[in-house]
């Protein structure tokens, strides 16, 4: 079976973003939307952005059926209004003890610009805290019943990251909190610990969410994008589309703190990925006060695909070729193999453990007569 052209999903899928967030165009060619609309609504799955994807497509007139669009609308809000509980009840105790604290992505974005419907999907809960605050975090988990995520033989990349993983036990399921103690990892600067000291409580009307300014929060989703290796485009995408639309000021306050974390370009390429796609308005003196050299504008156009389907580069690569500083990106590449170099060793004696404990469970179970 061939595959759909990468382009032409790509177009499609940001035209239904678009048309969430705005009234669509007139002459776009429905014929374009059917060739792609299964690998449309598979991207939409994979992450977690069905309903303004099926929302959209409803206001291009080329979905069928607004039945599968309701079914998605109510299964968003009960996984939505089930997380938000979940958080409140974790922000109330953080508060209680003392710890600032700042929700981070889908978490805060939902509520704040897309109405806390669901519609910016969203599964686990991410927090900043003050690196000093961690362990009073964990101990406020472990008495709720969670424990902390097991990396064995991976303690060098772990101890690397600011991110701690935990699960958290709730009806039905096991909720994953990411606990970061920092906004970004090498090869960027870290501005967490300043960004959590102008954290603000936003009032959506029936709750109060603490989150980070509009200005460090628009860096940080810059960041944030290049950290994950551009996995992340596409709500990516709609945070910042949304987040231009509520503070039209956000770009100008962010430039600093997308600077300070040597991320101003790829700041730079998600702003024009927003301008071009979801045509969020954005002043033309920031756009050039962040951007890079010709060249590495080129780049980052194709990896972050402004005008099309972005470059298959993700992981490790997409990071190294993110930063402003030219001599980051080998800088970053050595520390990160020697991780992976301590990496494997740690892998390899754990593998080796457990391989003897097996062998030695096994012996203990075998008959005298075997």
């Amino acid at each position: 079976m061939n595959q759909p052209d990468e382009h032409a999903v790509d177009w499609a899928f940001t035209h239904a973003l678009r048309a969430y967030l705005e009234p669509p165009p007139q002459g776009l060619d429905p014929s374009r939307f059917a060739a792609v609309r299964d690998a449309v609504l598979a991207r939409a799955d994979r992450q977690r952005l069905m309903v303004p994807v099926l929302s959209g497509l409803l206001a291009l007139d080329v979905a069928e059926d607004e039945s599968v669009l309701s079914a998605k609308t109510r299964e968003a809000l009960f996984a939505s209004t089930a997380l938000s509980a979940r958080a409140q009840q974790l922000s109330r105790r953080l508060t209680d003890r003392g710890v600032a604290h700042a929700f981070l992505k889908g978490l805060v974005s939902d509520p704040l610009l897309f109405g806390g419907r669901g519609h910016r999907g969203c599964t686990d809960i991410d927090l900043l805290v003050a690196p000093q605050d961690r362990d009073i975090v964990a101990q406020l988990l472990r008495e709720q019943g969670a424990r902390q995520f097991d990396f064995p033989g991976l303690e060098a990349t772990v101890a690397a990251s600011h991110g701690r993983p935990w699960h958290w036990p709730t009806p039905g399921a096991q909720l994953v909190v990411d606990v970061h103690t920092g906004l970004s990892d090498q090869p960027l600067r870290d501005i967490g610990p300043a960004a959590l000291d102008e954290r603000v409580a936003y009032d959506t009307g029936s709750e109060t969410w603490w989150g980070l300014a509009p200005g460090p929060w628009l860096a940080f989703s810059a960041a944030n994008l290049a950290g994950d290796g551009l996995s992340g485009r596409d709500k990516q995408m709609l945070d910042v589309a949304g987040l231009v639309r509520r503070f039209p000021g956000a770009p100008a306050e962010a430039v600093p703190w997308a600077q300070r974390a040597g991320a101003a370009h790829a700041l730079w390429a998600l702003l024009s990925l927003v301008q071009r796609r979801l045509g969020a308005r954005v002043d033309p003196a920031v756009l050039d006060e962040l951007a890079p050299p010709a060249a590495k504008a080129a780049l980052l156009s194709a990896l972050f695909g402004i005008d099309g389907a972005p470059l298959a580069i993700r992981g490790m690569p997409g990071r190294a070729l993110i930063p402003d500083q030219a001599g980051a990106a080998a800088a970053y590449i050595a520390r990160w193999a020697a991780r992976r170099a301590q990496d494997a060793t740690g892998l390899l004696t754990t593998y080796l453990s457990r391989s003897r404990a097996r062998s030695s469970l096994l012996s203990s179970r075998r008959s005298p007569n075997d």
